[in-house]
């Protein structure tokens, strides 16, 4: 493996005299994208720009909202927005907006970025599956990869993170 920065290339021979080397396919599932989500969405964006701006080739799998394309390329690195039942329209905790969730649809996102990631790693053949976030995106880019062999990472990070400091209280 060749590393200048991020995720660079895959060698063609463990020989270090031999430079040749081709852009890695990566597959990535994260379920917040920009414009739809917050911080952790734009941070992952930032990170997939900077791998696609080194020659890599990049897909993320997202959930859609309404007004947004389901397919587009950002930056570099192409992005597939999936169903995931995101809508202001539901009442109560089903409801969710650009910028908050529900149960309901992080539910919903898992079967539809499962299939979208089956279905685009017959033609792609990723050398990677990565879910950023455990809930949901994670056990899309798991059970995805069992069945396409890729290998996967998962990276937690945020809320993910179990941090029993945030339920303390000062007083």
């Amino acid at each position: 493996m060749v590393s200048s920065g991020f995720l660079k290339t895959k060698s063609l021979d463990k020989s270090p005299w031999l430079q040749a080397s081709i852009a890695l396919r990566l597959l990535v599932i994260c379920y917040e994208y920009p414009p739809v989500g917050g911080g952790g969405g734009v941070g992952v964006a930032s990170i997939m720009e900077a791998v696609a701006a080194q020659g890599n080739e990049v897909d993320v799998i997202t959930s859609r909202f309404s007004h947004v394309p389901s397919m587009e390329k950002m930056n570099g690195v192409t992005v597939r927005r999936v169903s995931a039942l995101r809508s202001e329209s539901y009442p109560g905790f089903l409801k969710s907006s650009q910028r908050t969730t529900s149960t309901l649809s992080l539910a919903a996102f898992v079967p539809s970025s499962i299939a979208e990631a089956l279905r685009l790693a017959s033609s792609r053949k990723p050398d990677i599956i990565h879910g950023f976030f455990v809930v949901p995106s994670g056990l899309s880019a798991v059970l995805a990869s069992r069945v396409c062999e890729s290998p996967t990472i998962v990276t937690a990070a945020g809320a993910d993170v179990f941090d029993p400091t945030r339920f303390c209280t000062r007083r």
